[in-house]
């Protein structure tokens, strides 16, 4: 496995061979991913490896916001009543990417594109909802902080 850098996903990838052993993850990429790049809901970046042409990983993120009365700390601190973040919807590796790291790349990938975002258009932090104990776990291991009155839900300042 030879993962690139990742970049924005197009018609020309193929997301149904891709198998991170997450049905849902899965069936997003394969059936909403584009829809939502095309629509501008969403972006989904994806690393191609180099070996297979296929892809290793992706994740989309989105802007968003979070009423602020409905967490604490940093996140409310002085905010408006809608919070603006940058929403990291969907974070997935292949099976076959899996120990050596690409998840750890994405993460970074996506704090990188999040604070380009949000110096344009402000945004307090990159914010995600963990979908299972594991999930959680990679997010605190990797330095995101559980959101207070949120759970489940992690973010990282981008300023």
């Amino acid at each position: 496995m030879n993962p690139l850098s990742p970049r924005p996903i197009n018609d020309t990838d193929d997301t149904v061979t891709f198998d991170c052993g997450n049905d849902a993850l899965n069936m997003w990429l394969h059936q909403r991913a584009l829809t939502s790049e095309r629509a501008g809901d969403a972006r989904t970046y994806v690393p191609i490896d180099a070996d297979t042409g296929r892809i290793a990983g992706f994740y989309a993120i989105s802007a968003w916001s979070i009423d602020r009365h409905t967490i604490h700390g940093f996140l409310a601190r002085n905010a408006p009543q809608a919070v603006s973040v940058i929403l990291l919807g969907r974070l997935a590796t292949s099976l076959d990417a899996r120990g050596i790291g690409l998840g750890k790349d994405l993460l970074a990938h996506a704090i990188r594109q999040a604070t380009l975002a949000a110096d344009a258009l402000g945004a307090r932090a990159l914010v995600t909802e963990a979908k299972d104990a594991r999930a959680a776990s990679f997010y605190e291991h990797m330095g995101m902080k559980p959101v207070v009155g949120q759970t489940g839900t992690f973010a990282i300042p981008l300023h």
